[in-house]
């Protein structure tokens, strides 16, 4: 049976310090995608709440819409 991480027949010293070296990279990598995502976050916070806010407005008058509807049937 083979190591899944380097192909050595037994895991040893060098299956640990390859599998911890990977991991170290891919956290590397993880955490300066997590770097941008904040940055982009940061950088259009303002348009992101404009169209949480245009979606929301017709979202509520569409709501608002519907309940008279649901009281209009229900004074039946």
């Amino acid at each position: 049976m083979q190591c899944p991480h380097c192909g050595e027949p037994e895991p040893g010293p060098y299956s640990f310090e390859k599998a911890e070296r990977d991991h170290a990279e891919e956290m590397v990598k993880l955490e300066a995608n997590k770097r941008r995502q904040e940055q982009w976050l940061r950088e259009n916070r303002l348009i992101l709440c404009l169209a949480g806010v245009l979606f929301a407005i017709p979202l509520f008058f569409l709501l608002v819409d519907l309940f008279d509807i649901w009281w209009i049937f229900g004074e039946k």
